[in-house]
């Protein structure tokens, strides 16, 4: 959620719930020059200003500035959210004065590129560290030919279920979402006050398992067009699947994050959420009565046998164009998102799954939970991330995407209800309002 993985009070998590994950395309910045190497070991005391809304990144910016006596790091903590954070960033750039480096979600990292404030870390050497973090994260940050920022936190997937409950209904923890759906069904229909889990109407949430799917809502063609696929087969296969929940009334249509649906989750309502790792920090604090209780299996799989996840969030740190030390800061974003102590901090603090390979060694990662039932959730989250479905992105303009699905979902109810939406003819139209939005930017957009 703001989509990296953080541990945030419920009013914060609602500021930040309506945005996630993305890519786009722009100009390249320019520059080339020395290494992040040779800025470290200058003498000449550099000063950058860095903006991130990140509860306990603070403890990573003093271990850095204790480490690099030639570059000095100011944190500022800015309000998470569109209208926080990003409205912030997006009215600096304007007036020419961002900070040096700022945390941008996936999904928001497009259209900052798109403004052409972000800084192309291509021409800083940045394409030699592709090997050092998760593939499908590089490509969340090299698009439209540019490397734009170096990728932070990211949320693979898994399901939280209510153990004790799932003994009680003498149910299986469900390995396909064929068995899910049987499983669904059934529950409602014994026990009516009671639900597997409820249809979260959110554009982040969808993705996560239309992405598990094989599909892919944006794509860039030749470097320069975006192919948007809404109502490709996947997305169309996903969008039946949950309609076909929601007019048999197996599914509520709920809204997440809230203090009904907490609620619900604690009284034995709604017995899962499928969701990202981040989800298990907030389920602790929002739902402390379920420690003991709460157990986390694989994400249900589309086809049996196979081993494929989406994700759900996650954070880059990327370095403004205006800086006037562009070294520095690409060797600040890099040593955050490499350096062992650091992820460990940042995984301690709650952010989230760390992007980079070795930073699955680091030993906050590796312990039992009690309130999962001692439980130890790296190997399934751990297989989430590593088998995460390549070549998902989001386009440039996600934040309206988000804005234009929220209406429509306003409009969701079975299939037949008066004035009411299906999940494909909300598809259907967001296809179309996206290809008339990007359009008329000047963005070249086609099905």
């Amino acid at each position: 959620m703001a989509f990296s993985t953080y541990r945030l009070s419920r009013r914060k998590w609602s500021a930040i719930i309506g945005i996630m994950l993305a890519t786009g395309v722009t100009l390249a910045g320019c520059g080339s020059g020395s290494s992040p190497a040779n800025v470290a070991n200058s003498k000449k005391v550099v000063h950058l200003t860095f903006w991130s809304w990140v509860p306990g990144i603070k403890q990573q910016v003093a271990l850095f500035n204790k480490t690099h006596r030639n570059i000095q790091v100011t944190l500022d903590k800015v309000v998470a959210g569109t209208s926080g954070t990003y409205s912030k960033m997006f009215t600096a750039i304007k007036a020419g004065d961002p900070p040096d480096v700022g945390q941008i979600e996936f999904d928001v990292l497009p259209q900052f590129v798109q403004t052409g404030g972000i800084l192309n870390l291509a021409n800083y050497g940045a394409a030699k560290y592709a090997k050092d973090f998760t593939p499908f994260t590089w490509g969340l940050v090299h698009f439209g030919g540019g490397i734009w920022a170096i990728p932070q936190a990211t949320g693979p997937t898994g399901l939280l279920y209510n153990a004790t409950l799932f003994k009680k209904y003498n149910l299986a923890v469900p390995k396909t979402w064929s068995q899910f759906a049987h499983e669904a069904i059934s529950l409602h229909k014994a026990h009516p006050h009671v639900y597997l889990t409820n249809f979260d109407p959110s554009t982040s949430w969808l993705a996560m398992s239309v992405w598990q799917a094989g599909g892919r809502w944006f794509q860039i063609v030749n470097n320069k067009s975006w192919k948007l696929g809404f109502t490709s087969s996947p997305s169309q296969q996903v969008a039946s699947y949950w309609q076909a929940l929601i007019n048999r009334g197996a599914v509520p249509i709920e809204l997440s994050f809230n203090s009904s649906w907490y609620h619900q989750l604690a009284n034995g309502t709604i017995l899962t959420w499928p969701t990202a790792q981040w989800g298990t920090t907030i389920i602790q604090d929002e739902v402390s009565s379920g420690s003991g209780k709460w157990k986390i299996a694989p994400m249900p799989q589309w086809s049996a046998g196979a081993s494929q996840y989406g994700q759900w969030g996650g954070s880059t740190t990327a370095v403004f164009k205006a800086t006037k030390h562009p070294h520095a800061a690409e060797t600040f974003a890099l040593w955050m998102n490499k350096n062992q102590q650091s992820i460990a901090a940042g995984v301690k603090a709650g952010f989230g799954w760390p992007a980079a390979k070795s930073g699955v060694s680091v030993s906050p990662l590796h312990v039992k939970s009690p309130y999962f039932s001692n439980q130890n959730p790296f190997p399934i989250f751990n297989a989430s991330e590593t088998h995460t479905v390549s070549g998902w992105s989001y386009g440039p303009d996600y934040l309206t995407t988000v804005t234009q699905m929220r209406n429509l979902y306003s409009h969701l109810g079975p299939k037949g209800a008066k004035g009411g939406l299906t999940l494909l003819q909300i598809l259907s139209k967001i296809q179309h309002e996206q290809l008339s939005t990007l359009k008329s930017q000047g963005i070249s957009a086609i099905k």
